[in-house]
């Protein structure tokens, strides 16, 4: 599996390949060790509900340089909050897609499995009973006897209402069909009794039914004159048992009034209240057509965005790679600078493309800012070794960062920085690339939290000019810090840089230092480089008295911070 993804990452193919080469390892658990890059929270995804309010692991798998993501549950957010960013770990995962735009595979967590799941223990097969076909059934009805017909005549019988009339029907209907008649059999086909008897009770049923609802002593099938004389009304079909909506009650409520009784099949049309009446209908529809609108106007400019950014990448994954043999080299020719220079060109418009309309830097997930690191090392690269003619792709006329590379804060600012001092602008970096790092310019690049320079721990050479620095407590840290760079920097207070003692050089230019005295107990340092102005000025001579041996430069005042 590892093989195939480290294939599909050097390798672009089609959707189709990829889904063809990765499909054998889906739904396979394997456990990876994982590097830590970054954590975002997981709001949606395409892959399973069970992935809902987790989290996105940015990773890199060890021993390798392949970069993965991974989705984790929310159940395991105590696990995701205890790492940090470097943190080496084992996860069971399982592979479910793989990113064809930032080339990575995306896998899922799977859980960790204490006991082997029991197979069902088989079942021996069973023999269904074969059931016989039904004969014809006959009902044999014995002859009443004198006896069984005094015993009935006994038999007191309730008093029946006025429609005794039409029960002695339905009773004579019954004696009828239950004698058998005194003709052959033969003649006359063979009748169910069963299904005679169910019709009779059906019937019966439903003549009481009207019976009990009915608000007034006529029977069922009654003729009422002033039924006759009422105009013709919207006829109803309505469940059994339900009570009309429109019903008058001054007038008796029986199911049928003197018709046959209804066939019970829908729902009463109740204009707007039924579940699909005319009023939602309409709503519905209209939701759907502004539904269907939004999504076709999203997926057209969707498509005119990908257009000329497929494009891009075409060009930049053509230059690419001869661009990185470039920059392996220690002399960069001609045909070397165009390989770079086309390639950070391609990198730069589509990235302008693709983070259109986003302006701060909270828009934009860890990966999209470490996608960004990489470009903007790519173009730095370009104006490293371009010259000033690739400057303009980078900076302003005021040197602050074009859009999108504005985007990027503090951290992956630093990270893209990182690799451009190792030339290597596609790599993905890990603990020992950090430490090979010995200068650093972050000059003009709106840089403030000086916490993320302790991850540089072999840094030399710093320079913060024209930034807003506010606190350098984190700088005594670092132990092999010999030049310092805090022109035009609004750092006044020197309290702070006391404990750096490895310095030896620190440009406090275009500033007003308070307590210069202070840099007395830097015992190592041997020059400060100071622009004198009315905070300056009368602490020169103290400090040439307490440092003798101090090296002081004074500079000409510069352009105000912008």
């Amino acid at each position: 599996m590892l093989g195939v993804l480290a294939d599909l990452t050097e390798n672009r193919r089609l959707s189709f390949e990829v889904a063809g080469l990765i499909k054998p390892f889906e739904g396979e658990a394997y456990t990876l060790s994982l590097s830590l890059v970054s954590v975002t929270n997981t709001l949606g995804n395409r892959f399973g509900s069970e992935y809902n309010d987790g989290s996105t692991l940015t990773c890199k798998l060890e021993g390798g340089n392949l970069e993965a993501n991974v989705q984790t549950r929310p159940q395991e957010k105590s696990f995701v909050e205890g790492l940090v960013s470097g943190t080496t770990f084992d996860l069971r995962v399982t592979l479910l897609d793989f990113d064809a735009l930032y080339q990575r595979p995306i896998f899922g967590s799977v859980p960790e499995t204490g006991e082997p799941v029991a197979e069902a223990p088989a079942t021996e097969p069973v023999d269904e009973p074969v059931v016989a076909p039904p004969e014809d059934v006959v009902v044999e009805t014995a002859e009443p006897t004198e006896e069984t017909i005094e015993e009935q005549e006994l038999v007191e019988e309730p008093e029946a209402p006025e429609q005794a009339p039409f029960i002695e029907e339905l009773k004579e209907e019954v004696v009828e069909e239950s004698i058998p008649a005194e003709v052959e059999k033969k003649e006359e086909p063979k009748k169910d009794p069963r299904k005679a008897r169910e019709k009779l009770i059906d019937q019966l049923s439903e003549t009481v039914g009207a019976w009990r609802t009915s608000s007034a002593p006529k029977a069922p099938y009654e003729e009422e004159e002033e039924e006759e004389e009422e105009e013709e009304t919207q006829r109803e079909i309505y469940y059994e048992g339900e009570e009309s909506e429109w019903e008058d009650p001054s007038k008796p409520t029986t199911p049928w009034k003197g018709n046959a009784p209804p066939v019970y099949t829908s729902e009463p049309e109740k204009g707007c209240g039924g579940p699909f009446g005319g009023c939602l209908k309409v709503a519905v529809v209209i939701g759907l057509i502004f539904f269907l609108t939004i999504m076709f106007i999203t997926l057209e400019e969707k498509d005119l965005g990908d257009g000329p950014t497929a494009q891009l990448k075409s060009r930049e994954d053509t230059y690419m790679p001869l661009a990185l043999k470039a920059l392996a080299k220690k002399e960069l020719g001609e045909e070397d600078l165009y390989y770079l220079r086309e390639t950070a060109e391609m990198i730069r418009k589509r990235l302008s493309l693709y983070y259109k309309g986003r302006d701060y830097p909270y828009q934009l997930n860890p990966g999209d800012k470490e996608q960004l690191a990489k470009g903007y090392a790519w173009v730095a690269l370009a104006v490293e070794a371009d010259g000033n003619s690739a400057r303009a792709w980078l900076y302003d006329k005021n040197s602050r960062r074009k859009h999108p590379f504005h985007l990027l804060d503090d951290w992956f600012l630093i990270e893209a920085k990182v690799r451009v001092a190792l030339r290597r602008p596609e790599k993905l970096l890990n603990e020992k690339d950090y430490w090979q790092v010995k200068a650093l310019d972050l000059s003009g690049e709106k840089f403030k939290d000086t916490a993320y320079l302790l991850k540089l721990p072999s840094l030399e050479r710093l320079y913060l000019a024209n930034n807003r620095i506010r606190n350098l407590k984190p700088l005594s840290a670092l132990k092999n810090l010999t030049d310092l760079n805090l022109n035009n920097t609004a750092f006044n207070s020197l309290s702070s840089l006391t404990k750096a003692r490895s310095l030896r050089r620190l440009d406090l230019s275009n500033n007003e230092p308070t307590h210069l005295i202070l840099l007395g107990e830097m015992k190592n340092l041997k020059q400060v480089t100071l622009t004198p102005n009315d905070t300056v000025l009368p602490q020169l001579e103290t400090l040439k008295e307490v440092l003798p041996d101090l090296q002081i430069t004074l500079t000409k005042p510069a352009g105000q911070l912008p």
